[in-house]
């Protein structure tokens, strides 16, 4: 069983210069310009310019980024096939 899927997430954005995280399961990119990570809700992509991970813990879940953050979005969701993906198989 894997006890970080249980960890409550958030985003938090401060002043588009800091975004704070939670429930982070694991971190996929992570450069000047894009960072991914995999969350209970699906993958998240900040991007933006000069982005750097100032904080990623893997007990907590919670990451740290900083820089100019221009967008945050969610990829898709952890849950593989909806109800129309089991219909029309």
């Amino acid at each position: 069983m894997d006890t970080k899927k249980n960890i409550p997430g958030f985003v938090h954005i401060e002043d588009r210069k800091e975004l704070r995280a939670g429930g982070i399961l694991d971190v996929g990119t992570c450069d000047g310009r894009l960072v991914t990570a995999r969350t209970g809700a699906g993958r998240l992509a900040v991007r933006g310019m000069g982005l750097t991970m100032q904080k990623l813990d893997s007990t907590t879940g919670e990451m740290v980024v900083t820089g100019q953050i221009d967008s945050v979005q969610y990829l898709g969701s952890e849950k593989k096939g909806g109800f129309w993906s089991r219909v029309l198989k």
